[in-house]
């Protein structure tokens, strides 16, 4: 995995992320060639991403899963008894702020907003 973006996401998930890199589905990865490939997941901090969609060789997409701080951002290929994956470390982060007892998450697809008793 070369990149992650948007490399922030709403601490409640839902942020549409790209994930850039080589070889999620090849002939050199795969061990064959086709115009779609199934058997993979993306996940983020350890959670599964949602409508992960395969776009080519060098690209996929996924929806982001709820999350706090920095995350890695995982890749697997499970083609029967093969099984391929490559990591990104901190390729997420859910930013979270605690201003004197108001609790503010940014993110690209929205914040979150909680406010706490004092």
């Amino acid at each position: 995995i070369s990149s992650v973006s948007p490399r922030i996401s709403s601490t409640r998930g839902g942020s549409t992320l790209t994930v850039r890199g080589r070889h999620f589905g090849s002939l050199l990865s795969r061990g064959y060639t086709a115009e779609t490939y199934g058997d993979f997941a993306v996940y983020v901090g350890g959670a599964q991403c949602l409508n992960t969609t395969f776009f080519s060789d060098e690209m996929v997409t996924c929806v982001s899963p709820p999350g706090i701080g920095a995350a890695w951002v995982s890749f697997n290929i499970s083609d029967g008894g093969l099984s391929r994956s490559g990591v990104r470390e901190a390729g997420v982060a859910y930013p979270l702020a605690l201003y004197g007892g108001v609790e503010a998450g940014a993110g690209s697809s929205g914040g979150v907003l909680r406010v706490r008793p004092a």
